[in-house]
């Protein structure tokens, strides 16, 4: 939430009486707090002000401030302690424990997900994540040391995050140390409290063992053993060929024991893993289209496949939906598809100004926000002209070349396209009821191609289909439905 720049609506201090009554809202909010805490909390001969703040993504927080330091939130009607607060009070908040690396991904603006967090209970029970119901303050800390680093609210009850089967979101994150609301404070680190509980004994989603997060080593293990668990179970009768990208998805995740993500393996790319399956003889691999592998062939015989005993999946045992009488629906309802605009090294400088790294993928009224933004901090307006914006030497280096000569102002439509021109494509794909899925690269385009075989026989290829989360074989299936009974449907390789 505090990410990206804000906007200071006003300040005040607060008097006497609204000091005594907002004591009274905390204890309230916060029973585990003494009388005497709240008393240190909001002082009453220190200085403490209220700020009225508006976010990047227009929401209105109230932020009260002791000294320097933002202490407290009040988010739509609800209060949120910051970490300056639960430094000096670490059991205030229920506490997530994550690896400390996951904190920089947090500082990039991800919410915290099950498979990062790390779980004590070893029956790995609803009790695991205490009574926490959802939309609940909680806090994130790390296994090394338990001061809060973050804070953000409960995405799930407890329930709910256990029957998760280690899969989802776990916290939605509001503030993070180095974000900017921790920068309106004195900045200072969190303290040393020691590991929270002793060392960590397990991560969600790992056996009784706990292993820490997956090694490259471990990660290649989880995948050869969700490979063979596939061919042994899901994927014992299926229909060769099959695309790569499905039978990873559809059978080998489904048959590991854990999240697989095969860019943390030593492989990277599951090409280069299924290359190791077919030199070792389990498989063949081929490019049976420009671009597109699929297994073609499987040594179901195969000692390492055949003496494969089968492991019990703990998965959610919530009832799945029931197939409509169109068939079975394996794709994600996907709601649309945007364009995004990266920040690339072109025009960095701009939007360093900002406070906006490289890399941050920003939507097209959000460049034109920014920019507009930019503009009126340097007062970069032309006043007889306000369609004209005069450009500083930052805009004149990320947005004009040197061939063009000295180009002194554009238009507020040449500024726009001339900064999107010099940024990086991407796209973001949304599903409903899931994060959104932010790609790089252009946003791809489902191909249909024709094509005639023998005996005259047409055919008609789709291809791009799993880049908007549409199972292929469902696509089909539901293809066959609506067409001519002399027509045939089925999936291409």
């Amino acid at each position: 939430m505090f990410l990206k720049p804000f906007r200071v609506k006003s300040n005040s201090q607060i008097k006497g009486s609204d000091r005594k009554k907002l004591r009274s809202q905390i204890a309230a909010a916060f029973p585990v707090l003494t009388t005497e805490a709240c008393a240190e909390l909001i002082p009453t001969k220190e200085e403490v002000s209220v700020s009225r703040l508006v976010t990047h993504g227009g929401d209105s927080v109230v932020c009260y401030l002791t000294g320097r330091d933002p202490v407290l939130l009040d988010i739509g009607g609800r209060l949120m302690p910051t970490v300056y607060t639960l430094w000096r009070h670490p059991d205030l908040l229920y506490a997530f424990t994550t690896y400390a690396p996951v904190v920089q991904k947090l500082r990039g603006g991800a919410d915290l997900m099950l498979p990062g967090v790390i779980v004590r209970e070893k029956d790995c029970g609803a009790r695991a994540f205490g009574k926490l119901d959802k939309g609940q303050p909680v806090a994130v800390n790390t296994e090394i040391n338990r001061a809060p680093v973050a804070v953000g609210w409960a995405a799930r009850d407890s329930q709910d995050l256990y029957m998760s089967g280690g899969r989802g979101k776990a916290v939605l994150m509001v503030h993070v140390v180095g974000d900017l609301l921790w920068e309106m404070g004195t900045r200072r680190q969190p303290p040393e409290l020691g590991a929270p509980g002793g060392e960590p004994e397990e991560e969600w989603g790992d056996d009784a063992e706990g292993e820490k997060p997956p090694t490259p080593a471990s990660m290649d293990d989880l995948l050869y053993d969700a490979f063979r668990q596939a061919w042994r179970t899901t994927a014992k009768r299926i229909e060769l060929p099959v695309l790569v990208s499905n039978f990873y998805a559809q059978h080998m995740q489904p048959n590991s024991q854990r999240p697989l993500d095969v860019k943390k393996s030593s492989y990277k790319k599951i090409s280069k893993f299924l290359e190791k399956m077919q030199k070792d003889g389990l498989v063949q691999v081929k490019e049976l289209s420009k671009g597109v592998q699929s297994i073609v062939s499987v040594r179901l015989d195969h000692p390492e496949i055949r003496s494969y005993k089968v492991q019990e999946i703990c998965r959610d045992e919530s009832p799945e939906p029931e197939p409509d009488s169109a068939g079975p629906s394996r794709s994600k309802a996907i709601e649309r598809v945007e364009e995004l605009y990266i920040v690339s090294g072109n025009v960095a400088a701009v939007f360093k100004e900002l406070k906006i790294a490289k890399g941050t993928p920003l939507s097209a009224q959000e460049v034109r926000k920014h920019l507009t933004q930019y503009v009126k901090n340097k007062e970069l307006q032309n006043q007889n002209n306000k369609t004209l914006v005069q450009l500083d030497p930052t805009l004149a280096s990320c947005l004009t070349n040197k061939s063009e000569g000295l180009v002194e102002s554009l238009r507020w439509d040449e500024l726009h396209q001339r900064c999107m021109q010099r940024m990086s494509p991407g796209h973001v794909v949304l599903f409903k009821g899931e994060p959104p899925v932010v790609k790089k690269g252009a946003v791809p385009s489902v191909e249909l191609n024709t094509a005639t075989r023998s005996g005259n026989k047409k055919i008609t290829m789709v291809l791009n289909l799993p880049v908007f989360g549409i199972d292929p074989a469902e696509f089909a299936h539901r293809c066959q439905v609506g067409v001519a009974a002399s027509t045939s449907v089925g999936e291409a390789p």
